[in-house]
């Protein structure tokens, strides 16, 4: 188990961390991959104390509540995971924030959620769990960022022989090489679908800046 101590130097007692990195999805349905996420936390959920949602908008979702993280919070619920583990930008009073728009927003996001919970983000080791494939580009995040990241969760549902089948055959596979060779995501396909998110919202949300708090 891990001793955490807060800002105050208090110590919090022995408390294990997930941090739950959600996916992108559509028109206020979950997706195939966020289920996935859930039913992995779902059976592991029992080997930690807090699980922090750290996923901000889906696509078309101006205004963006409810947020990823706040959609899986409630399949988490449904699943039989204790509400009082589970936190969120927006149960931890943090309303007048931007919520994230990428996997690289949602790992600086997560000190200022550390933060809220008491801890101190440099000095606090958690676990994170992520879709499969996304797994490279948030280890090279967690590592440039100089977090106590313990280890990273590929969630992955394996290949069911469905309509779906041959799609994640071709895509899944693509989207790791993708994060593994393009880890800051300047290539041209996650910047196209960045924008499609940003482009969502009015200029003036937009410009709001996220706070830098692993420094």
């Amino acid at each position: 188990m891990i001793v955490h101590i807060n800002q105050q130097g208090d110590k919090l007692g022995k408390k294990k961390i997930l941090i739950v990195h959600g996916y992108e999805f559509w028109n206020d349905h979950i997706g195939e991959l966020n289920k996935t996420i859930c039913q992995t936390v779902a059976k592991i959920h029992g080997q930690y104390d807090i699980i922090v949602m750290s996923c901000g908008w889906y696509f078309s979702s101006y205004p963006w509540r409810p947020t990823i993280a706040e959609v899986i919070k409630d399949r988490l619920i449904e699943l039989g995971v204790p509400a009082e583990k589970l936190h969120t930008q927006f149960s931890l009073g943090k309303d007048n924030l931007f919520p994230p728009r990428d996997i690289m927003e949602d790992v600086d996001f997560l000190a200022t959620l550390l933060k809220s919970l008491g801890f101190t983000p440099r000095e606090t080791e958690f676990d994170a769990i992520v879709i499969w494939f996304m797994k490279p580009r948030v280890k090279f995040l967690q590592r440039t960022r100089r977090t106590k990241c313990q280890k990273i969760i590929g969630a992955w549902s394996g290949f069911k022989f469905n309509k779906d089948t041959i799609r994640k055959i071709l895509t899944e596979p693509l989207a790791f090489l993708i994060m593994l060779f393009d880890p800051w995501g300047r290539g041209k396909i996650i910047a196209r679908t960045r924008r499609q998110r940003t482009c969502q919202v009015p200029d003036f949300v937009t410009e709001k800046n996220l706070p830098s708090a692993w420094e």
